[in-house]
């Protein structure tokens, strides 16, 4: 639910299996105009933001195709682009740089984290190697990615205090999410650099930090 032509009443998004994507007004259900608009099947969830910087919410949303694309509030399209694979959780909206701009986050199910800025849809590429974006792991990734700032290890409190190595003004984004080769991946945004965290199983579900 969002405000997302900013008239101060909310709206409600779906996407569903047929590949639809509807928005209704909150107040009484009634379609808006636009709307709905067609992908493929969208099993994530349909993110809100302003992703190109003009004051206004868009709405992101990714298919079974791997068709990643933002609408702006009243139906038209911003941009389109193809990842690797689908997300089946959705899209992690982030901002590397201190420009005011914002990036998009799609994890596949292919094993790959693209990343594409919110404002063209254009993908960020980084690195080369095993290290930068797109990332590419082991294993499918079924989770949602959490985007945290983690302090680096010069700078995070003593370790006997509670959220140690988190926030701070000189933290570091990170992305941090499982995938299916049996780890948890921690990534420099910026970099693509990264350490995993061996659990020796699978999982599905977010990562959580605790930022006290």
């Amino acid at each position: 639910m969002a405000d997302l032509d900013g008239d101060g009443t909310l709206e409600v998004a779906v996407g569903t299996s047929m590949g639809f994507l509807y928005v209704l007004s909150a107040a009484d259900g009634r379609l808006r105009d636009g709307f709905p608009v067609q992908m493929n099947e969208i099993q994530g969830q349909v993110v809100p933001a302003d992703v190109d910087g003009d004051g206004a919410l868009e709405l992101v949303a990714v298919d079974a195709a791997g068709s990643v694309a933002a609408w702006r509030h009243d139906g038209s399209p911003l941009w389109e682009v193809q990842a690797s694979s689908l997300s089946v959780q959705g899209v992690t909206i982030v901002s590397l740089r201190d420009d005011g701009a914002v990036q998009v986050v799609v994890p596949t199910s292919a094993g790959v984290v693209h990343i594409f800025e919110g404002a063209t849809g254009t993908e960020l590429r980084t690195g080369s190697g095993a290290t930068g974006f797109p990332l590419r792991t082991g294993g499918r990734i079924l989770s949602s990615v959490l985007a945290v700032h983690l302090s680096p290890p010069e700078l995070a409190p003593p370790l006997l205090g509670r959220g140690a190595g988190v926030g701070g003004a000189d933290s570091e984004l990170h992305l941090v999410f499982s995938s299916f080769d049996g780890h948890v991946y921690v990534v420099n945004a910026r970099s693509g650099c990264y350490d995993r965290l061996d659990l020796g199983e699978d999982s599905y579900t977010q990562v959580i930090a605790d930022c006290e």
